[in-house]
């Protein structure tokens, strides 16, 4: 069953032109954790990875990104309405 349920996972992310990366990256925005800088080291994301998945999902409308208000270094990621119902299509499945 958890292998079926990977697996339809991983497809809604093919038929949305979600990578992985940008798949975790939305699912660790979406459970709160805002801070660009915390989700590339506990994903284990380069930089470089991280700031072309974060500008990928941006340009489709899916993050939005805004200086932290407690310090301007790191960048606060929010979910758009548009990454909200895509990422509740992506866990749904």
């Amino acid at each position: 069953m958890i292998k079926k349920k990977i697996l339809l996972n991983v497809l809604a992310m093919l038929d949305n032109k979600i990578g992985l990366r940008q798949g975790y990256i939305m699912a660790s925005i979406g459970n709160s954790q805002e801070n660009s800088s915390d989700i590339r080291t506990f994903g284990g994301i380069d930089k470089a990875n991280m700031s072309a998945d974060i500008k990928r999902l941006r340009d489709r409308s899916l993050i939005s990104i805004r200086p932290s208000e407690e310090d301007r270094r790191f960048s606060v990621l929010r979910l758009t309405k548009d990454g909200k119902d895509l990422l509740k299509i992506l866990s749904s499945r």
